[in-house]
């Protein structure tokens, strides 16, 4: 089957919604369907974008122009439009409401996979439109939440089309085939600092640092337990430099950002990773995401390392994650219950490791995302 992958976002990029999107495409041509991805392919110095996101599975990239980031952009639209036309796909599969709805109204069969209610009223009006084309087959949602917003906004006559696959992790990603040009170096230091002879537990991290992100819990779980090392990859040099000002605490490491293709592999080097997502949360597109209906990708990495997760006991993660079995859910703002936890891990490391086990036991069987490509393809 012919997939037309319709981005809105840049490639490459350290958003994770590109990752999302290479990742899905990847999956799909795992399965033998052909796809082009049509997104904006900036210029950059990275010599293999496929290496950048750890593909293994290539498949066609096809560049759409556009005169702002807006989703709106009208010129990024028709272009879209045009091309996918032109390209005569079995399916039009895309994140962007507008160029979904652009391409439907040419007769296309069309998935759309929604991240987040509709922020304006015209969007609202736009996605209601979408839902009762008959070329919109399927609507994906990232999380139960979400689907349960979306039925009571499009009303149950729109359930048949809707297909809830929360985010995925690739179960492949501790095997490092090669080293993205420019992070030898990084990665080297950070095996340095992780093996520096402490004996304490690892603690990872591995996100932006965005308001409501967690790293002000971080700061405050790790004031709590110097008996351990807090390890957080990601964030802007400013961000970093901010915190490394704020925090100045001996066990706090901050190690910068990587590309995806290392986050996994990074991952498998901890003891504990965190997730202490806010119920409110700022985004990449610097809009606020809410708790009940996200779903982080750091989670299914995490999973994906098999390696124990503390994470914050928001509805959306509920959904993933089994209290006691696949990880331990704590209050968003207590610190407290995070370092208990964390110290219980410590003293009783064989539940931390058979919890990991589990985790990615679960991601193999039910996030995957092969088996999230499957899902949301099925009986097309």
């Amino acid at each position: 089957m012919k997939i037309a992958y319709l981005s809105r976002f840049s490639f490459p990029s350290s958003a994770a919604n590109s990752v999302n999107v290479m990742k899905m495409c990847e999956a799909f041509a795992s399965l033998g369907h052909d796809v082009l991805l049509f997104g904006h392919l900036k210029e950059s110095n990275i010599p293999n974008i496929f290496d950048y996101y750890g593909i293994r599975q290539e498949f066609g990239m096809s560049h759409v122009v556009s005169l702002n980031d807006s989703p709106g952009d009208f010129l990024y639209i028709l272009h879209s439009m045009l091309k996918t036309k032109k390209y005569r796909p079995h399916i039009a599969y895309g994140r962007s409401l507008e160029a979904c709805f652009g391409v439907s109204t040419l007769g296309i069969p069309t998935i759309l996979e929604i991240h987040s209610p509709p922020r304006t009223p015209l969007k609202r009006v736009l996605l209601r439109s979408i839902s009762r084309m008959r070329n919109l087959k399927r609507i994906v949602a990232i999380s139960e939440g979400l689907a349960r917003y979306l039925r009571k906004l499009l009303g149950v006559s729109v359930s048949k089309k809707l297909c809830v696959a929360h985010d995925g992790g690739d179960p492949d990603s501790l095997a490092l085939s090669s080293i993205p040009k420019g992070f030898e170096e990084r990665l080297s230091r950070f095996k340095a600092t992780l093996n520096n002879g402490s004996g304490r537990p690892r603690v990872g991290y591995i996100g932006n640092l965005y308001p409501g992100k967690g790293i002000e819990l971080i700061s405050k779980i790790a004031s709590l337990c110097p008996w351990a090392d807090f390890h957080i990859i990601g964030g802007s040099p400013q961000e970093i430099a901010f915190w490394e000002r704020r925090l100045s605490r001996p066990n706090i490491y901050f190690h910068g950002y990587v590309p995806h293709a290392l986050t996994g592999y990074l991952s498998s080097f901890f003891d504990v990773a965190l997730m202490p997502t806010q119920p409110l949360v700022s985004n990449v597109a610097g809009n606020i995401d809410e708790g009940w209906y996200v779903s982080p990708l750091k989670l299914f990495e995490y999973m994906a390392a098999g390696v124990p997760i503390l994470a914050s006991n928001l509805e959306s993660v509920k959904e993933v994650l089994e209290e006691g079995v696949t990880g331990f859910l704590l209050p968003h703002e207590n610190p407290y219950a995070w370092r208990d936890a964390l110290a219980f891990l410590r003293d009783y490391p064989d539940v931390g490791i058979q919890m990991g086990k589990r985790a990615r036991e679960t991601l193999i069987k039910h996030f995957s995302w092969k088996v999230r490509a499957e899902k949301v393809l099925k009986d097309l």
